[in-house]
């Protein structure tokens, strides 16, 4: 649901547009992650989802090596890369 109208619901005495800002600035308005993903990782994560626990460590370590996070530092592919190769 849109943060202006959950802000509305709270009653005449919130405004959306200065409440907002107030929240961001002090880290307390979580943004919605569903919203931000990007769609190739979120594709990652549902493939991943289908691999056997007992591949899952190799797996994730994989994951993190193509993403630049391994024990030495790469440039990481982009996850629609990563969610064709897991593919």
């Amino acid at each position: 649901m849109n943060i202006e109208v959950l802000i509305a619901r709270l009653g005449n005495s919130y405004n959306a547009r200065r409440l907002i800002p107030f929240l961001t600035e002090r880290g307390l308005l979580i943004p919605d992650l569903a919203r931000h993903t990007d769609p190739h990782q979120a594709g990652v994560a549902r493939l991943r989802r289908r691999i056997p626990a007992h591949l899952l460590p190799e797996v994730d370590v994989w994951i993190a090596v193509l993403r630049g996070e391994g024990r030495r530092p790469s440039r990481p592919f982009p996850w629609k890369t990563v969610n064709n190769y897991l593919g």
